[in-house]
């Protein structure tokens, strides 16, 4: 096995070819032994012997450039031969199952594809070794984990028959238990050869309860995603009536970062936007998406742009909207005092979750309101009266 810096290491599964390599002497004697074969002319009239004149004898030895070429190629020939793997996994020691422990909950969901990838890699070594493998997921399924004893423990399976399948394995919408992971664990009776436990590189509870149990069958290699590889989260939204308060949540860490928050209607069309921005070392950050009432109200999912997980996205539903409540007083209304207004009070109450309008009770319909709400009108005209309630039932408020 050999370093190549940031891009790994490098193994050859047929190791005993590269000895072929020191041949390159040899054929560096052969191809000085061989020179180029000299260039036959055939003989042509007088007229054409001055295009001979100007071009070059062949030359007496190979070019240096040539023979450097000629030496790469067979440098490289040897190297296929011995057949070379990047990043390769040392052989399994012993006959016994390897054990793969998986973090698959949300948190996970963003390098998925990074980890499916590791287990490809994985799952082919163990294949090649033709040696059985068991899967367990941190995260329980959509079903739960079944009760009773030995009903959870995951059963050995062919490498080969599990690699085939890993274009099913996705993480789930929540988050690791790793507690109930510690106790299916101490339950499994094989003896492993090797343990694998690929992480998404954060502190949840009883993560040391796992770590010693698995610590405790055999050796285990950790693979974790590196500091600047995190997930972020949504928090549940607040709604101030005038805008979508939104806080962003990460794991410690002292870099600033950046995120773009997202309004998204029901078709997916971007409504509006605003940057939740990380101070170093900060672990939460606040962004505010100020939206117009006829946008507001077409928002159906508010999340993080490239966020790819369940914890970035926040599903919305006509409850969050802003409605459109129709205010009368009567015709009169406009020359009573404010404060002695029988709507002074109802705008100071619905103001913070509703678009309020007002006007005469026989201009409410024009404008569709959700809502419509008489103070203190006393008795209404025949006409508005028939009007309102042929709007009520059309279905028009």
């Amino acid at each position: 096995m050999m370093s190549l810096g940031g891009l790994g290491s490098l193994g050859f599964t047929a190791p005993f070819v590269l000895l072929g390599l020191l041949s390159l002497p040899a054929l560096w004697f052969l191809v000085r032994a061989l020179p180029p074969h000299p260039r036959s002319e055939q003989f042509p009239p007088m007229v054409l012997l001055g295009d001979l004149i100007n071009s070059e004898p062949p030359p007496a030895r190979t070019p240096l450039w040539l023979l450097i070429l000629r030496f790469l190629l067979g440098a490289l020939l040897f190297l296929a031969l011995s057949g070379p793997v990047l990043n390769p996994i040392e052989e399994t020691p012993g006959d016994g199952p390897v054990l793969l422990v998986v973090d698959n909950g949300w948190e996970a969901a963003s390098r998925w594809d990074d980890r499916i990838a590791l287990l490809d890699r994985l799952l082919n070594t163990m294949a090649r070794e033709n040696r059985p493998v068991v899967l367990l997921p941190t995260a329980p399924p959509p079903g739960g984990w079944r009760s009773g004893e030995g009903a959870a423990k995951p059963q050995p399976q062919a490498a080969s028959d599990m690699r085939r399948s890993l274009m099913g394995f996705a993480p789930v919408p929540w988050s690791p238990d790793l507690q109930q992971t510690t106790e299916i664990v101490t339950q499994l009776d094989h003896d492993f050869a090797r343990i694998f436990w690929i992480s998404d590189g954060l502190a949840h509870p009883r993560n040391d309860d796992l770590w010693t149990a698995l610590n405790a069958m055999g050796t285990v290699t950790l693979y974790a995603d590196g500091t600047a590889d995190y997930p972020v989260a949504l928090l549940p939204l607040v709604q101030t009536g005038l805008d979508y308060s939104l806080t962003v949540v990460r794991p410690p860490r002292q870099t600033p970062a950046r995120f773009v928050v997202q309004a998204l209607g029901s078709d997916g069309r971007r409504l509006g936007e605003a940057d939740a921005v990380f101070d170093e070392g900060a672990q939460t950050a606040q962004a505010r998406i100020d939206l117009p009432r006829d946008l507001r109200n077409q928002v159906a999912r508010i999340d993080i742009a490239n966020g790819k997980s369940a914890g970035t996205v926040a599903l919305l539903d006509a409850r969050s909207g802003r409605p459109l409540v129709a205010l009368s007083a009567g015709e009169a209304s406009s020359a009573i005092q404010p404060l002695k207004s029988p709507l002074f009070y109802l705008r100071r109450a619905l103001e913070p979750y509703a678009e309020l309008t007002d006007g005469a009770p026989a201009t409410l319909l024009d404008q569709s309101p959700s809502a419509i709400i008489l103070a203190d009108v006393g008795r209404m005209a025949e006409p508005v009266q028939r009007r309102l309630a042929h709007g009520l039932k059309k279905g028009d408020c």
